[in-house]
This record gives structure tokens, C-alpha cells and sequence, in this order.
């Protein structure tokens, strides 16, 4: 638990959290640092893509959007706005990788648990959906890498 909740772990989600167009920190460059870190972004052409995107997408998107929404109005501009690009699905994936992946795993506990594994054959496992649309483009290896090292 001291791991999960530690200074780095939480200085991430609050960069997760700037990523939110209905953040105070919206897109500013000291708030997304711990989750640009991580990805190894050039700070010097983040904070370009930063003042540009953040302006558009605050005239495009509301601000109660989420993290998907704005990721999917990135996707495309990948192209343009790399490094946001970059954020964002990071941003998705973390997400992924930790609330959903405790809930799959406490679901898949309950689902064969000893007195249902009678009932239900083995070769039966759950699927889980990703979202691999918004994250395809992400090198999934090199982040999960980067990911286990802080």
C-alpha cells in the first residue's frame, strides 16, 4: 500500500489530472512533468504543443470531457501534436493498468471462486476489454518498462 500511494504515484495522477480540460492545472507544463518524465518527452517541444493544443482544445471540447473524449479529438492530430498524443493514451493506460485491472481481477476472483469452479468449465475465462484504438500507436512495451521503474 506505501508503494501505491507514495510522493511519484500521486504527483502522476495529479498529471493525469491535468490532462482534463475542467482542471485548474489544464495542460500547464510544471502540472503534466511527473507523466512527461515517464514517456521521455522533449520538454522543449512539449511546452510548444502544450500552449497551442490547450487553447484549441479549449475552444473545441467542453469541459466536463473526459480523458477519452479528449483522446479521441488527439488521435487526430497524433501526427501534428505527437507529444500530446503521447499523454493522452499514456494517460488511458494508466487507468487501465490500475482501477480497471484491480476490478477485472477482483471480478475474475468472484467469477471462480471454489464453489463456482464446479460449474463452470475452466477452458471459460472472462475477457476484458481494452481500448486498443486509443492506444495502439503507444509503444505499450517502453512505457509499461518506464512505468515499473518509478
Amino acid at each position: 500500500m506505501t508503494a501505491r500511494f507514495r510522493g511519484s504515484n500521486l504527483a502522476l495522477l495529479e498529471a493525469v489530472e491535468s490532462l482534463l480540460p475542467s482542471s485548474k492545472a489544464f495542460m500547464k507544463p510544471a502540472a503534466v512533468k511527473p507523466l512527461a518524465d515517464l514517456l521521455q518527452l522533449q520538454s522543449e517541444t512539449l511546452k510548444a504543443e502544450l500552449n497551442v493544443e490547450a487553447a484549441f482544445l479549449q475552444k473545441k471540447l467542453p469541459s466536463h470531457s473526459t480523458l477519452e473524449t479528449v483522446t479521441k479529438e488527439m488521435l487526430q492530430f497524433k501526427d501534428a501534436f505527437p507529444n500530446m498524443y503521447s499523454l493522452y493514451a499514456a494517460a488511458l493506460t494508466i487507468g487501465v493498468s490500475t482501477a480497471t485491472c484491480e476490478n477485472s481481477f477482483s471480478t475474475v476472483t468472484k467469477i471462480l471462486h471454489p464453489r463456482r469452479r464446479k460449474e463452470q468449465p475452466t477452458n471459460e475465462k472472462p475477457s476484458l476489454p481494452i481500448k486498443m484504438n486509443l492506444t495502439r500507436h503507444l509503444d505499450l512495451d517502453k512505457f509499461v518498462a518506464e512505468f515499473n521503474t518509478s
